[in-house]
């Protein structure tokens, strides 16, 4: 499966997913918009934690000082 076939599957599950919480839960749009939008920060934020924890170990591995001209 490739990633635009991963990504539709993806879609499709998390539309069901809402479908089911509106219904069996009489859930508003306005509820499950903030459900989504605090789901999308968690995730925000772990990724940045990924990135800046990758980005400090590559820091680590070069020791010339940053403010060193290499021209």
């Amino acid at each position: 499966m490739d990633a635009h076939e991963q990504s539709e599957v993806f879609y499709n599950e998390l539309h069901g997913l809402v479908d089911r919480f509106k219904e069996e839960f009489d859930m508003t749009y306005m509820q499950l918009i903030g459900v989504l939008e605090m789901y999308k920060m968690e995730m925000f934020c772990e990724a940045m934690s990924v990135v800046l924890s990758n980005s400090e170990e590559s820091d680590d591995d070069d020791d010339s000082p940053e403010w060193v001209n290499t021209k």
